[in-house]
């Protein structure tokens, strides 16, 4: 990521999430049938909507039946 933004290692700073990390977490397995794509926020060309509509063209050629929540 450096190299790509052409910025000096130092300084960067890793800010951890603000949500507990549980290492004994295990998911469960995924529910039979069509995957489902969730989207969780506004709808606002920064968030990243319309790629999102963009590729789920390739999705659902991919994985027809997907459904998008």
């Amino acid at each position: 990521m450096c190299e790509e933004l052409k910025i000096e290692p130092e300084k960067i700073t890793l800010i951890p999430h603000g949500v507990e990390v549980f290492p004994d977490f295990v998911r469960p397995p995924r529910p039979p049938g069509p995957p489902r794509v969730v989207f969780l926020g506004r709808l606002e060309k920064r968030k990243g909507t319309l790629e999102l509509l963009q590729a789920l063209v390739e999705v659902l050629r991919q994985h027809p039946g997907t459904t998008l929540t």
